[in-house]
């Protein structure tokens, strides 16, 4: 969980910066609009998507349009099980055909969408989204036109690929079970434009029917006036800005980009022209109430340029400009639906046309978004990745000398600290933390996993924290890994030292803290098993420079060991944070000697060096910082009488690193008095460049997957707190995927390291409790109990863990169980079960049943009363206690259970539409989808058949109507189906799909199916259920067969309660007071047994 927090921020920090440092001076929303922040942040997304684009064509990977158009097509939906999907030719035209499942009595409409993008980008891939959901709400045939794009083929390519379509859809429409005669064309942005052209191509057309209606969804309709009321109120607010407008449209048409300012002037538009145009672009054709924002009538017009008109004729056509078309054609045109958002610069276009048509008698449908901005609508459907603007910011400010070797990882790694230092400032303006506190969290990084090879030990010296590594025979922070590395690799017992910092601290604070901690380690040098003779001073920039200090001040220290070396990392020295004008000309001709560029060997100055003069001598800045030219600071400066006493020494340096020469110097120093050093190193990137480039590149490789599946979930109204539950879900899919790339590049399954991920936190010992790791039938068990003494026997409770059957572990329900353990006061049993798919059914319940009666049959050596034991369990653990009460309710060889507690339970297969199942279906943490693909690895190992399984066509209908006695909506309480349910139709199957689930039908896989005969037989129950998990109506059903066989149910049901909630009970800032409510429920029904 650590890690995965950790990632989580990472990635916040990223997003905040980059949502921020670009575009926020510029953009300009106004104060009415309710969701500013959203806008803002999608507007600085695509600003970044624009700049990526441009650095990556800058650097020869790939083109601007290229990379863009392959960011805003995203990733494709999942199979949608209510449309026939196809991707079909239309005379040489790429469309994406949706026609709904459900069966008709008479023919459907026909839908044509021609999608923005200006001409040059979108696709059918992009507008998926939209495309299904008109088809899926309007009960119509969709066609999304695929036309070619700019600049690969030029205007009017486009326009004449749309044309082409729709043609050929209007004279085969009834091979699609489409009317001729109810056919519309749509479209959004530039795809409004070709929507709105199209329709006029099509009015003397004589060998097609008339279009039914055309959908202009905020259309781009001229390009004669730049300066209409809009464009002017409008100018600045994302995400189409004016300006772009024009360029985009430049674009377009592979003009000169020179031209945008004339343009905007109206230059291109000559006197007769302007005339002409008048009567249908004119402010005064626009709605007063449309005028009263900030609108100021343009002064008179720019001089007409014959060269620019030439530019930009193609603008002034109508298949370019719609709204510039004849009154002989606006006349003929279909009844017409226009959508303007009051904050887009094109909402005049919309609103001048509507005059037209309406002034030529075609009815006219308005839809005025008061609140909407340019592509509100469907937002959903561009997904475009999310990048860091650290980089773009890098490119232009930073330059990297030929001799780097991999320049594209340490530009990555630079741009990861802009990002952090950006975000810092942010977040300090606006109080949420300091600079320094977010900069010391992420260079912090994530917590290395446990280490198998050494003792790790936290303590205090004089209030300093030490870690201490040591081989088997630290505080946690950014040097964790090089401390454990260099504890392994040379087989050393390492000390870490976290000296307090500035400006919290101010100097000489941490040279004390360092020095403190290596009095104390070589005092205490026995304890820790280690060489008097051994000693090692290290460090890295300003901890190589309290190394060096320390290393000078323990020469005068006779009851201590000598120090056998220094190890020098990129030291840290005078010449780095000195500006010249604070040294005394007396000391400039003493620290001439040792500190000089004629000590730098010549091969390290030909790279671009020429010689500096000192500036003027400053005595109030000498007095200042006087304390930086003593040696506690400058260990350069030390005398020769010290440096000549120095151990044998080690020096790493990197070429392009502006503290190489600090240590160029300082080796010269060592030679010249007879100090041994061991050979330079030149080291261009470090172990820790190497770490930050890894997190970076791991989470650009899951945001797209994130995108994706939280834009897919659904979190009722009703959920208290959703964001947390949100932020939950993210690090999950955050998980699988991560995984999912694992598995590609061959390092591990995705399961196994889901497994691993999930197991990963471990608690340490329980003062209340007494934990062992058994087996049991050669079933592995964690059994915990009470240390308390107790005069009865206790009683005993089975747990069986959740997961879908394919994951969880006894160390990922450790929390829980505990809890269960120390408030019910009993000893539980956690059953760590084989797992699917590896180990198929019924191997889980195998492994279940026999556990609980070994424990059953050994009670007593556990001090558990043999007839006080219960079995229990959450979601997929729910349906293992079912089945196993279920089969011992008829053994009379051993002691009956005395409950049952069923934890939100899967206890059925035959049915995934049931109320809860569509109430809940995109609800995290449990979607309808993965509650069948779980149930289908349990069974088979893998998912095949899972549409069918989902759709009901997996089980004979005379199979469903035997068991619909007990599995059926009707007995689900009225209350339960108000919330957007609609009664699901019984589809047969075919034999072929039977056969593989048939086993769907036994109880011991399905405990609801179970007889009566059984079910009376059962202990007392205790189900609980949440509102908002697609399980609930199992538990529902359960609870109603218990009852009406006479066995006593306690029923605690979770308002406001999703799936998985009760493991959530003690995650800190992550925990839900419904999960807290929820246990305390289970423990007092234990108590009470």
């Amino acid at each position: 969980m650590e890690l995965l927090i950790t990632i989580f921020l990472v990635v916040l920090t990223l997003l905040v910066a980059m949502v921020f440092y670009y575009e926020h001076p510029t953009a300009k929303i106004p104060p009415g609009f309710s969701e500013r922040k959203k806008l803002y942040a999608f507007h600085y997304i695509m600003n970044f998507g624009f700049g990526m684009a441009i650095v990556l064509e800058k650097l020869g990977i790939m083109s601007e349009v290229s990379f863009l158009r392959a960011i805003m097509d995203g990733i494709p939906p999942s199979k949608d099980k209510h449309l026939i999907i196809k991707d079909l030719i239309f005379e040489k035209v790429e469309v994406r055909l949706y026609q709904p499942k459900t069966s008709t009595t008479g023919q459907r409409r026909g839908v044509l969408y021609f999608h923005g993008g200006v001409g040059r980008f979108g696709s059918i891939r992009a507008y998926e989204r939209t495309c299904r959901y008109l088809s899926r709400k309007t009960n119509s045939v969709v066609v999304s036109v695929g036309y070619r794009l700019a600049p690969e083929y030029p205007y009017p390519t486009q326009f004449q690929d749309c044309l082409t379509a729709t043609i050929h859809f209007m004279k085969t429409a009834q091979d699609y079970g489409v009317d001729p005669s109810r056919i519309i064309v749509c479209g959004d942005s530039s795809g409004g434009t070709i929507t709105a052209a199209v329709a006029q191509a099509l009015v003397n057309r004589r060998d097609v029917p008339k279009l039914r209606a055309q959908i202009l969804i905020y259309p781009f309709l001229q390009a004669a006036d730049f300066d209409l009321p809009s464009y002017q109120q409008n100018a600045k607010i994302p995400v189409l800005i004016r300006e772009r407008t024009i360029i985009l449209g430049l674009k377009y048409l592979n003009k000169d980009l020179s031209a945008v300012n004339t343009l905007l002037k109206g230059s291109h538009i000559s006197e007769e022209g302007r005339q002409k145009y008048r009567r249908w672009l004119s402010a005064d054709n626009i709605p007063h109430e449309f005028k009263t924002r900030g609108y100021t009538p343009p002064g008179p017009p720019a001089p007409y340029s014959e060269e620019l008109y030439e530019l930009a004729k193609p603008f002034l056509e109508p298949i370019f400009s719609p709204l510039l078309c004849e009154d002989s054609i606006v006349a003929q045109l279909p009844e017409t639906f226009i959508l303007t958002c009051e904050y887009d610069v094109l909402r005049d276009d919309g609103l001048l046309y509507k005059k037209r048509l309406e002034d030529h008698g075609i009815k006219v449908t308005l839809c005025h978004l008061e609140e909407g901005f340019h592509g509100t609508i469907f937002l959903a459907a561009y997904v475009p990745a999310l990048f860091l603007g650290g980089l773009f910011y890098d490119f232009l400010s930073s330059e990297l000398p030929p001799g780097i070797d991999q320049p594209l990882k340490l530009r990555f790694y630079h741009s990861v600290l802009i990002t952090t230092m950006v975000s810092g400032k942010i977040l300090e303006k606006l109080g949420i933390c300091s600079d320094l506190t977010l900069l010391r969290l992420v260079v912090d990084g994530m917590p290395p996993w446990r280490d198998s090879k050494l003792l790790i030990k936290d303590l205090k010296v004089d209030e300093v924290p030490l870690r201490i590594y040591q081989p088997k025979w630290p505080p946690t922070g950014a040097f964790e890994r090089i401390c454990r590395y260099i504890a392994k690799k040379c087989n050393s017992v390492v000390v870490s030292v976290g000296y307090r910092l500035a400006p919290e601290h101010p100097y000489p604070g941490q040279y004390f803290d360092c020095l403190s901690a290596t009095l104390y380690f070589m005092r205490n040098l026995d304890e820790y098993h280690v060489d008097p003779n051994l000693i090692i001073l290290g460090g890295d920039s300003c901890g190589a420079n309290f190394a060096t200090v320390i290393c000078q001040i323990l020469l005068n220290k006779k009851d201590l060991p000598k120090v056998r070396a220094q190890i020098l990392l990129k030291p840290s020295y005078l010449e780095d944070i000195i500006q010249n004008c604070h040294v005394p000309e007396s000391m400039r001709r003493k620290y001439k000697k040792w500190i000089s560029a004629d000590n730098i060997p010549d091969e390290f100055k030909i790279r671009g060096y020429k010689p500096q003069k000192y500036t003027l001598y400053k005595p109030e800045v000498h007095e200042a910082i006087k304390e930086v030219l003593e040696m506690t600071f400058s260990p350069l400066l030390a005398e020769d009488a010290i440096i000549c006493q120095l151990p044998e020494s080690f020096i790493v340096t990197c070429e392009f690193d502006v503290l190489r020469d600090d240590g160029l110097l300082y080796k010269k120093r060592l030679e010249d008095n007879g100090i041994q050093l061991c050979k330079m190193a030149a080291i261009y990137v470090t172990l820790v460049l190497f770490l930050a480039v890894f997190v970076a590149g791991l989470i650009l490789l899951v945001m797209a997957a994130i995108n994706f599946d939280f834009s897919n979930s659904e979190i009722p109204p009703g959920v208290n707190e959703p964001m947390k539950l949100r932020i939950i879900h993210v690090m999950l899919i955050i998980m699988a995927v991560v995984g999912k790339i694992l598995e590609k590049i061959g390092i591990c399954s995705q399961i196994s390291f889901v497994r691993y991920m999930q197991g990963i936190k471990a608690l340490g010992a329980d003062q209340k409790l007494i934990i062992e790791d058994l087996w049991f039938e050669k079933v592995p068990i964690r059994i915990y109990q009470p240390k308390a003494l107790s005069a009865i026997p206790r009683r005993g409770v089975m747990f069986f863990h959740g997961g879908g059957w394919v994951f969880g572990s006894l160390e990922t329900h450790e929390s829980l169980c505990r809890s269960l353990a120390r408030g019910s006061e009993s000893v539980v049993v956690s059953v760590g079960y084989r797992l699917a798919p590896e180990h198929k059914y019924p191997a889980a319940y195998e492994d279940c049943l026999n556990a609980t009666i070994h424990f059953m049959r050994n009670a007593e050596h556990y001090g558990v009363d043999p007839a006080c034991i219960s079995v229990c369990g959450d979601s997929a653990g729910g349906n293992l206690a079912a089945a196993v009460s279920q089969t011992l309710a008829g053994r009379s060889d051993l002691p009956r259970l005395r409950a049952q507690i069923l934890i939100y339970p899967i206890l059925q297969a035959l049915d995934f539409n049931l109320p809860s199942y569509k109430q809940n279906q995109g609800v995290p943490l449990l979607f309808q989808e993965r509650a069948a693909f779980y149930v289908l690895q349990y069974l088979n190992g893998n998912a095949a058949n899972l549409e069918e399984v989902l759709e009901g066509s997996h089980i004979p209908i005379d199979i469903k109507l035997n068991y619909r006695k007990w599995v059926s909506e009707d007995y689900v309480p009225a209350k339960f189906k108000v919330r957007g349910y609609k009664p699901h139709v019984l589809l047969d199957c075919s034999t072929e799909v039977y056969e593989t689930v048939k086993r769907f039908c036994e109880p011991n896989l399905c405990p609801l199916l179970a007889e009566d005969a059984v079910v009376q037989q059962l202990p007392e129950s205790f189900i609980l259920t949440c509102e908002y998990d697609v399980l609930r109506d199992d538990g529902l059903l359960y609870k109603k067969r218990l009852e009406d066989n006479g066995v006593r149910v306690t029923w605690c049901h979770l308002e406001d309660g999703f799936h998985g909630i009760i493991n959530s009970f003690n995650s800190e800032w992550l925990s839900f007071p419904s999960g807290k409510r929820g246990l305390d429920n289970i423990v007092n029904f234990l108590k009470k047994l």
